[in-house]
């Protein structure tokens, strides 16, 4: 049975949501993930609070998780934190235990900026970073004007977008439900095909972790 989504439909008020001030998460993240990410920083490697658990807390509710983007390597990370546990095979994930629980840390890879990383997360409610060493926040593709809007857009063409991942199909879902956005049309249309033709690659672990 195909899924259906509440429509999204364009505010009146567009104007005044695009005029929303800068969200600052900091009270969002517990002390010891903040230190976590400042001990990255005073050893001269840029690193970002990003994902799902960043979109929870700009729209006000309680992160569930907590994952980042560093410039430090990986042999870097490991070196700057001993209990930090590679989580890919190419070694580029980690996670690292604290107070506060796990730590999604990721390296960016050379020459990557945080732009070009954030172009590739597939929604724009994901696409936004905060750097709480010097309280930057990294919007390039109007994440926090799509999340005032209750709206659930791709960042490229969505046929693009959900074919990277077709995982991305059930992640749309969950965020639908999770922040109560309405699917944009043109993502709807593209949801169906993209699960059918693309769904038979993906792990059984990723496809169980997505669903749980």
């Amino acid at each position: 049975m195909k899924p259906t989504f509440s429509r999204y439909h364009a505010p009146k008020d567009t104007l005044q949501r695009m005029q929303h001030p800068e969200p600052d998460p900091t009270n969002a993240l517990p002390d010891p993930i903040t230190k976590l990410a400042l001990l990255l920083e005073e050893q001269g490697h840029a690193t970002y609070w990003v994902g799902e658990g960043l979109s929870r807390a700009v729209d006000g509710k309680a992160p569930r998780q907590f994952s980042f983007v560093t410039s430090a390597q990986p042999e870097e990370i490991v070196s700057s934190l001993p209990t930090a546990v590679p989580t890919r095979s190419q070694g580029l994930s980690f996670v690292v235990p604290s107070a506060s629980g796990p730590i999604d840390l990721a390296s960016l890879r050379p020459g990557e900026t945080i732009e070009a990383n954030l172009a590739e997360r597939g929604f724009r409610v994901l696409a936004m970073a905060w750097r709480a060493s010097t309280q930057e926040w990294i919007d390039p593709h109007e994440g926090q004007g799509d999340l005032l809007a209750r709206r659930l857009r791709c960042i490229h063409e969505p046929s693009r977008d959900l074919a990277r991942d077709p995982l991305r199909v059930l992640q749309a879902a969950r965020l639908v439900a999770d922040l109560a956005l309405g699917v944009d049309p043109s993502l709807e249309a593209a949801m169906e095909e993209a699960y059918r033709d693309g769904s038979a690659g993906v792990p059984t672990c990723r496809l169980r972790n997505e669903i749980h």
